[in-house]
């Protein structure tokens, strides 16, 4: 099983396909409304397991240091993961303003969007690191990847859920019901997250060969 689900890649479903497990339970939730909450349940459970990911590849330039960390459109980064550069890869959580080495290379991670090199590159040189980030939606995000969707879409329909219960304006306004909700919710996002650490069996600063795809 994968350790990261990658994000904007070609199998991705419309986030709205979640409301699927939403409306069985409140047939009468107003589309824009359930909408919004699906995407911050999404968002809380991209934040909670750090399974979303995304991958660049840095063209080292001669002479300059600092290469910018971007995220896909409707992402931000949350952290860098790894560092790989031919067949040395960095592996496990990157710590900011720390200094790591990775082939003929020393650099360190600013901010998480920025990777500082302590000596510029002589040469030009394309593809040279591949860098590998987790990422957390932010509030333009419209799809999901097809897997988180099968595996995990009825947990992130239950953070909808248990928001949407708990507006007392509405004549939907079940607090009980809200509980059991969110009770199920965080007990799918520590599945998910627990089955996402056993599966990361690399630890930092751990050399292996690089697993891109």
């Amino acid at each position: 099983m994968s350790t990261f689900y990658y994000v904007n890649t070609p199998d991705e479903v419309k986030l709205e396909s979640l409301l699927r497990h939403v409306m069985p339970t409140i047939n009468n939730l107003p589309y824009e409304l359930g909408l919004e909450l699906v995407r911050q349940a999404f968002t809380e459970f991209a934040r909670k397991t750090q399974m979303l990911a995304s991958q660049q590849y840095l063209d080292f330039q001669r002479g300059v240091v600092d290469y910018e960390i971007t995220a896909p459109t409707g992402y931000f980064t949350h952290m860098v993961r790894e560092v790989g550069s031919g067949s040395n890869t960095i592996v496990g959580s990157i710590t900011p303003h720390s200094w790591y080495v990775c082939g003929r290379y020393r650099f360190s991670v600013i901010g998480n969007n920025v990777l500082m090199l302590s000596a510029a590159p002589s040469t030009d040189e394309a593809g040279a690191f591949a860098v590998l980030t987790t990422v957390i939606p932010n509030e333009s995000i419209v799809t999901i990847p097809r897997e988180v969707s099968v595996a995990y879409g009825k947990c992130i329909a239950d953070g909808a859920l248990a928001e949407a219960l708990l507006i007392k304006s509405k004549p939907w306004y079940d607090p009980n019901l809200a509980q059991q909700k969110k009770r199920d919710f965080y007990r799918g996002v520590q599945s998910a997250g627990a089955l996402a650490l056993m599966n990361r069996t690399s630890g930092t600063m751990t050399a292996r060969t690089p697993r891109w795809v």
